[in-house]
């Protein structure tokens, strides 16, 4: 009787653990688990994001214990539902195609397969909202500078609230914030002449109660030196017009500028002004630097006392009686160029040179002089009186 029992306990404790270890020997690896424990999963908690872009999130959780893979859907408003971006066995995953400085929300569940091949879900985790960061700064450029200032500019960052912009200081080694500011300009004054100075700006936008940096954009500018040949040692083209204005005494209201250009003559900085003025065209080049209008090279300035000259030259083949046989010289061209308009000048220019062509005609079937036609009438009567 003993032995029986005893062989009883020994067929019962074998047939336990073999019981235990069948159970205990589920694979539960990379792959699908087949446990009877994935018939409750937990649901994920833990949520955060560990890296952001503009355009993608990288979001992590605590791992569930059973769970083979992991679910992560985005909510859409567009369409006012939930949907599934994303499918990993890891406990991490990034998130792409997203936009630039957007607010976003997320929730995970997890999810294991039982012995049959059925898939187990979990329930969700609590929504979590993040947000992108947005773009770079593009288009960090100098918009002006002078000896004590830098004026730097940049384009809009889609979607971006406010910008930062900073200043590198040599002396501690360490960017120091110069201003936050909205705007896409900004002007940096207090600084020494014909010195290097390096900028960034960082866009951000405010969601969330937090702020989402963009990446730095940086830039290196060197003020104008005291000895620079720069534009701001020149008068100005505003300058410029006031003293052409001045030089013909003519009112600004009543002057047609057509151009106002910087050029060089000979080596000197000039400003070149074009404008017209009722019938008159102003032609005048003004010294960029000490704003003195400068006279032609090719033709003297003639003072204001001097009057022309007439040329002791005839024209040839001679004229007919009450007209002159001289001509002026070629008037010195003034400080100023300047020349009358008119519609019809074209026409009158085509009457001038019908007028000359029959002068000349003139010149050759007339006499030069009176006396010669007086000599050949009386010869004309000789002969008559002759021949009676």
């Amino acid at each position: 009787m003993t032995n029986t029992l005893k062989n009883l306990r020994k067929k019962f404790a074998a047939a336990v653990l073999t019981t235990a270890l069948a159970v205990t020997m589920i694979p539960v690896g990379t792959g699908f688990a087949y446990a009877a424990a994935a018939a409750s999963l937990a649901a994920p908690d833990g949520i955060k994001t560990v890296e952001r872009d503009d355009d993608e999130i990288t979001l992590k959780w605590n791992e569930v214990k059973g769970a083979s893979g992991y679910e992560i859907y985005r909510y859409s408003a567009t369409y006012d539902k939930w949907i599934e971006v994303e499918r990993t066995s890891n406990t991490y995953d990034e998130v792409d195609n997203l936009l630039s400085a957007s607010v976003y929300t997320f929730k995970v569940r997890a999810f294991a397969q039982d012995a049959s091949g059925k898939y187990i879900y979990s329930d969700f985790s609590a929504p979590f909202k993040t947000a992108t960061s947005p773009k770079d700064v593009n288009n960090l450029r100098v918009s002006s500078k002078t000896k004590t200032s830098v004026t730097l500019k940049w384009n809009a960052v889609k979607r971006a609230d406010k910008y930062q912009v900073y200043r590198y200081e040599k002396s501690t080694g360490e960017w120091k914030r110069l201003i936050t500011t909205s705007k896409t300009s900004y002007t940096a004054s207090g600084l020494s002449s014909g010195t290097s100075y390096k900028f960034k700006v960082r866009p951000y936008r405010e969601a969330l109660g937090y702020k989402y940096y963009g990446d730095f954009e940086d830039i290196t500018v060197k003020t104008v030196s005291s000895t620079s040949s720069s534009d701001s040692q020149y008068i100005g083209k505003a300058r410029a017009k006031q003293i052409a204005l001045d030089k013909a005494g003519v009112s600004a209201s009543k002057a047609d500028f057509r151009y106002v250009k910087l050029d060089s003559d000979d080596g000197v900085k000039v400003y070149e002004v074009k404008f017209y003025a009722g019938d008159f065209e102003y032609e005048v080049e003004i010294n960029a630097r000490t704003g003195a209008v400068r006279p032609s090279r090719r033709h003297p300035a003639r003072r204001a006392d001097e009057q022309p000259r007439p040329c002791k030259r005839r024209l040839a083949g001679g004229l007919p009686d009450g007209l002159r046989g001289h001509r002026p010289c070629r008037q010195p061209r003034p400080l100023f160029s300047q020349q009358r308009l008119h519609p019809h000048r074209r026409h009158r220019l085509r009457q001038d040179k019908d007028v000359r062509r029959q002068l000349r005609l003139l010149v050759r079937v007339q006499p030069a002089h009176p006396e010669a036609d007086k000599g050949s009438e009386q010869e004309g009567r000789a002969e008559d009186s002759g021949t009676a």
